[in-house]
């Protein structure tokens, strides 16, 4: 995709092409690919955007960003101005803000991660316990996914090591480093039972 593996110039073209839509699914189907971006500066300039410049049905879309380079922003951007996007999203409707907040720490994978986001609830906790079973999904999917990263990182980063090397020996020409599981690796985990408490009283 030339918005994800380009730079501005394919984000702007793609932002222009949004601006001169008038078919509402051909703007929805820009917009959802604009998060793609891996540059920060445009990641940080559509979560701007999604608070100003997009109508309301499509402005969680720009949260769409991917982990890490993106949900890293969206959880700096989130916790910054955390009243101006909790203002803007709970006055379109009840879900809106919970997609916000699912998009921004909904892939974390590292205690540290999971630290800022229990700082964070119980931060703004008045605000956030309507919607605790959000966080904590969030939170019990994110327990689930480190525990697995802990337990099977090892392995996986060995026998892509050991299949690189293979490979590499077979074909006399390959010399890309082996990768890990850390870099290459994003593990979707959703929880198999539903939350039992809140993670505003239990954090």
């Amino acid at each position: 995709m030339a918005i994800k593996h380009g730079g501005r110039r394919e984000f702007e073209l793609l932002w222009d092409l949004y601006l001169n839509a008038t078919e509402p699914n051909t703007q929805h189907t820009i917009l959802s690919n604009l998060p793609a971006t891996r540059v920060e500066s445009l990641i940080t300039l559509l979560l701007e955007k999604s608070l100003t410049d997009i109508p309301n049905q499509s402005a969680s879309i720009l949260w769409a960003v991917d982990p890490p380079v993106g949900t890293k922003i969206a959880q700096e951007f989130l916790m910054e101005r955390f009243d101006q996007v909790y203002e803007k999203f709970t006055k379109i409707d009840t879900f809106m803000f919970p997609i916000v907040l699912n998009s921004a720490f909904g892939n974390i994978a590292t205690n540290a991660d999971l630290d800022k986001l229990k700082r964070f609830a119980l931060q703004n906790k008045e605000k956030l316990m309507p919607m605790s079973q959000t966080l904590q999904k969030i939170i019990d999917s994110a327990v689930l996914r480190i525990n697995w990263i802990k337990k099977y990182s090892a392995g996986i980063n060995e026998w892509l090591k050991q299949y690189v090397t293979e490979n590499a020996t077979h074909n006399h020409t390959n010399t890309t480093p082996a990768p890990t599981l850390t870099q290459n690796i994003t593990i979707n985990i959703t929880p198999s039972t539903s939350p039992t408490s809140s993670p505003l009283l239990d954090i």
